[in-house]
């Protein structure tokens, strides 16, 4: 889903990765701190952030994956550290996931295959756990009013959603991670419309507008244009992110 999020904005923005796997939030949010300090350090723009945390948040404690058990309760704590902190960071397009759905029974078979053994063995995490979870980010989305991808409930909506979208249970397969990309898509298109790719400036002019004998003169013409193209569209989105910020405000006001 990260490849197909940089193929859609190709030429508009940049799209980076940051997930680490294995990660919980409370890893994560040392990780955000180097994250948001790189992008002031270069003086960038950050158009859009995406906040992926609780597939391992919700490891069960007690199993075999308890060492990234994060509590429900202090898991939303830190999801809230991440967005306050990228917000003063000047990050205001946030949208956050849930955790997926479990396979149960594939969790089990994965762990046996791990360790060699035939013998029943508990999951390491399950479909009912998780639900706190995807739960608790509908909460804080709700909270700080920011749009969410309900994973955990809109792939389940699919017949033999286990076998088709998650390999083991919990990492997904590619219609899976497409299936992400999808619902990512409508939930930046619903909510974010200043992102839509007609309204974003191309980072460098196509390739038949070049003058082919003359590529020096062309680009001193062309470049203060392109400059001026990219700063009129950041001050554009810096508005309306302050726009989107003060009716957040007065509608918490009111």
């Amino acid at each position: 889903w990260g490849a197909a999020l940089a193929h859609h904005f190709a030429r508009k923005l940049d799209v980076i990765n940051r997930g680490f796997g294995g990660y919980n939030t409370r890893w994560g949010i040392k990780l955000l701190e180097q994250v948001l300090q790189q992008v002031q350090q270069q003086g960038q723009h950050v158009a859009l952030m995406t906040i992926w945390f609780g597939a391992n948040d919700a490891a069960l404690p007690g199993r075999s994956a308890e060492r990234q058990h994060v509590p429900v309760a202090e898991y939303a704590s830190n999801l809230e550290h991440m967005i306050k902190a990228a917000q003063a960071a000047g990050v205001h397009r946030i949208v956050l996931l849930t955790p997926p759905p479990v396979g149960n029974d594939a969790r089990v078979r994965h762990q046996q295959i791990r360790m060699g053994i035939s013998d029943p063995v508990p999951p390491d995490r399950t479909l009912e756990y998780a639900q706190q979870y995807a739960q608790a980010v509908a909460d804080v989305a709700a909270k700080h009013k920011l749009p969410f991808v309900d994973l955990y409930k809109t792939l389940q909506q699919t017949d033999g959603w286990r076998e088709l979208y998650l390999e083991d249970g919990l990492h997904f397969t590619p219609e899976g991670s497409r299936k992400v990309w999808l619902e990512l898509k409508d939930v930046i298109q619903d909510n974010y419309q200043e992102l839509s790719l007609d309204r974003l400036a191309n980072q460098m002019p196509w390739w038949d507008q070049w003058n082919d004998t003359q590529p020096d003169t062309y680009w001193s013409d062309t470049l203060p244009q392109l400059k001026a193209n990219t700063e009129a569209a950041a001050a554009a989105a810096a508005a309306g992110a302050a726009a989107s910020k003060q009716g957040q405000d007065n509608s918490t006001m009111n």
